[in-house]
C-alpha cells in the first residue's frame, strides 16, 4: 500500500471521529433548556442554541446576524443596551429581567445573565447571554413569599450553577479528544505535503484539509467560550487566504451596483496573528466601505503587500518604528468624510449611520484589534471622493509558519526522547516526527510503563514529551514522579484542553513549555530543539 494511502485512510478515519466528537459537543449546548445566545458589540447574533430557536419560533438561520435586541420588548430595548454598556474587567457580569412572547403568543419572563468575552488584552471581542424561564418566580413574588420558596430558588441556583461547570468540564474533555483527532489529521497531511512534489495535484486537496482543521479549531473555541473566558490566540499565519474569505463574505450581501476588486497578496503575507480577530477587521473595514457607497454604488478595492517600513510613521494607534510589514488596503469611491469626522472614527459608540443602524463600535474594534498585533492605522479621506484605509501590521518570515515544510528546514537532534501519549495513533505519528529530525524517540502510551520505563534508567534519557490528559496518570502527575527521579530533566507538556489552574500548577513545577494540539511540525522541532539547548 502506498504511504499516501495509508495518511488518507487515516484522515478519513479520523474525520469520522471528529464528527461524531463536534455532534456530541453541540448536542450538549442544544439540549440545555437555557436561551443562549452571542452577539457582536453591534448586537449581531453570532450563536443561537437550539432552546433559543423554540421559543422564538424562528430558524437559526433566520436569527443569526439579526440584531439582538430586537428580541426584546421596545421599552426594555435601551435598558438592555446600557447594561450591557457597562461590562469591562472589573465588572464582567450583568443581570436583566426582560418579557418575551413566544411564537404562540405566550408571555414569559427571561432572566438574563450577561457577560463580555474578553482577548488578553483586556478587551471586549463578543458578549454572551444565557437566559433562564423566571416567569413563575415572578408570579411568585407578587404574593408573599415563605421560606421553603426562598430555600427552593436558592437550590435551583446552587443546580444552575453545578449544570454549568459540569458542562464546562464535559465540554473541556470534548475538546481534548477533537484537538486529539485534529493533531493527527493535520501531523499526516504535513507529512504527505513533504513527500509530494511541488506540481503534484493532491497538494491543492491536502491543504484545504490543514484549513478545514484549523477551521474546527475554531468550533472548539467557541464553543468553550460559554463556559470560561476566551484568550487570545496568537499564531504565525497567512492573511490572503483570510482576506479573500472574508471579502467574499462581505461580497455576498453587496447590491449589484458596488463592484468589489481583491488584487493578489504581493510577497510575503505571513504575520503573528490572531486569525479570527483579522477576519474581523477586514469584515468591519469592507462593511463600513460598502456603507459609505449604498445610495450610489461604485468601487471596493482591497489589496494585500508586504512593505518595508523605512523610517518612523505616525498612525492613529501610535508611531510605527522601521520593519517589515503587511499593509492591508481597503479604499472606496464613497461619500468620505470631512476633517471632523475623520477625528473621531475610532471613538467608541461614535457613528454617522443614524439612530438603529449602527453602535459605533465597528473601527473601534478594528483599532483595539490592530493595536493588540502591534500595527497601525492610517486614514485618508475626502467627503465627495472615498476612502483609503491602511492598516499596517507586523511581517513574520515564512519559515515561521509554513505548512509541509521539508524536514530539511527544520531544527534537528541526536538526543533521546521519551514520548508519551494515550492515543496509540498520535503517539506513533509524533514518534515518525521525531524520528524524521534525528531523534531516537521512545514512544509510549501509558503514563505508567513510562514511569516504569524511565525508572530502569533516568539517564537513558534526555527530554520528556508528555500528553496532559491521560487515564492512569495525568502528564503533569507522571512529570513529578519523573523529576523525583531526576530533578534536572527538561520536560515539555501537551494538551488539546487546558483546564482551570493546569498551566499554572505545570509552570510551577518547572514544565520547560506547554503546547495546544493541534501541533505544527516546525512548532514541534523548535520547541525540542530551544528546550534541549536551554539545559546544556
Amino acid at each position: 500500500m502506498k504511504r499516501a494511502d495509508i495518511y488518507s485512510d487515516d484522515m478519513i478515519l479520523e474525520n469520522r471521529r471528529l464528527r461524531e466528537n463536534l455532534a456530541r459537543l453541540s448536542g450538549i449546548l442544544d439540549n440545555l433548556d437555557e436561551l443562549i445566545c452571542r452577539f457582536t458589540f453591534d448586537g449581531a447574533i453570532t450563536f443561537v442554541n437550539d432552546a433559543l430557536c423554540r421559543m422564538s419560533g424562528k430558524m437559526s438561520e433566520e436569527l443569526l446576524g439579526r440584531d439582538v435586541f430586537s428580541l426584546i420588548k421596545p421599552r426594555d430595548r435601551q435598558l438592555a443596551r446600557e447594561l450591557f454598556n457597562t461590562i469591562d474587567r472589573s465588572n464582567n457580569t450583568v443581570e436583566v429581567e426582560q418579557s418575551l412572547t413566544r411564537a404562540n403568543g405566550e408571555l414569559l419572563w427571561i432572566g438574563w445573565q450577561g457577560r463580555g468575552i474578553f482577548n488578553s488584552e483586556g478587551e471586549i471581542i463578543e458578549y454572551q447571554a444565557v437566559g433562564r424561564n423566571i416567569t413563575r418566580e415572578k408570579q411568585n413574588r407578587k404574593g408573599r413569599k415563605n421560606a421553603e420558596e426562598e430555600r427552593a430558588r436558592q437550590e435551583d441556583q446552587v443546580r444552575q450553577s453545578e449544570k454549568m461547570e459540569a458542562l464546562g468540564t464535559l465540554a473541556g474533555g470534548i475538546a481534548h479528544d477533537l484537538n486529539s483527532s485534529l493533531g493527527i489529521i493535520v501531523t499526516n497531511t504535513e507529512i504527505a505535503l513533504e513527500d509530494l512534489p511541488p506540481e503534484a495535484p493532491s497538494r491543492y486537496g491536502l491543504e484545504l484539509v490543514l484549513k478545514a482543521s484549523h477551521r474546527a479549531m475554531d468550533l472548539v473555541k467557541q464553543i468553550l467560550t460559554f463556559t470560561r473566558p476566551s484568550e487570545e490566540k496568537m499564531a504565525a499565519v497567512r492573511l490572503g487566504p483570510i482576506v479573500q474569505e472574508a471579502v467574499k463574505l462581505v461580497e455576498s450581501s453587496l447590491s449589484s451596483d458596488i463592484k468589489v476588486c481583491v488584487s493578489p497578496p504581493k510577497g510575503e503575507d505571513i504575520a503573528l496573528a490572531d486569525q479570527s480577530q483579522i477576519h474581523q477587521v477586514v469584515l468591519n473595514l469592507c462593511t463600513n466601505a460598502a456603507w459609505a457607497m449604498r445610495k450610489t454604488g461604485g468601487v471596493l478595492n482591497v489589496s494585500l503587500e508586504a512593505f518595508d517600513l523605512k523610517e518612523t510613521m505616525e498612525t492613529s494607534c501610535g508611531k510605527l518604528g522601521p520593519g517589515a510589514f503587511l499593509k492591508l488596503m481597503v479604499i472606496d469611491t464613497g461619500q468620505g468624510m470631512n476633517a471632523d469626522v475623520l477625528k473621531r472614527i475610532f471613538d467608541p459608540f461614535f457613528t454617522t449611520k443614524g439612530t438603529g443602524k449602527g453602535s459605533g463600535m465597528g473601527l473601534s474594534v478594528v483599532h483595539g484589534i490592530v493595536r493588540a498585533h502591534q500595527g497601525g492605522i492610517v486614514v485618508s479621506s475626502q467627503a465627495g471622493k472615498g476612502s483609503c484605509f491602511e492598516v499596517y501590521l507586523p511581517r513574520l518570515q515564512s519559515e515561521h509558519g509554513s505548512w509541509g515544510e521539508n524536514a530539511e528546514n527544520l531544527p534537528k537532534g541526536t538526543e533521546r526522547i521519551l514520548l508519551v501519549d494515550d492515543d496509540e495513533d498520535m503517539a506513533l505519528v509524533t514518534q515518525g516526527l521525531f524520528k524524521r529530525l534525528g531523534y531516537k524517540t521512545t514512544a509510549l502510551t501509558g503514563s505508567l510503563k513510562a514511569l516504569e520505563t524511565f525508572k530502569q534508567d533516568p539517564h537513558g534519557f534526555d527530554i520528556l514529551v508528555t500528553d496532559q490528559v491521560m487515564p492512569e496518570m495525568t502528564g503533569l502527575e507522571l512529570a513529578r514522579e519523573v523529576q523525583a527521579l531526576r530533578p534536572d530533566i527538561p520536560i515539555i507538556l501537551f494538551t488539546g484542553f487546558w483546564a482551570a489552574g493546569t498551566r499554572t500548577k505545570a509552570r510551577d513545577a518547572g514544565i520547560r513549555e506547554l503546547l495546544i494540539k493541534p501541533i505544527r511540525n516546525r512548532r514541534w522541532a523548535e520547541t525540542v530543539r530551544r528546550v534541549l539547548d536551554q539545559n546544556k
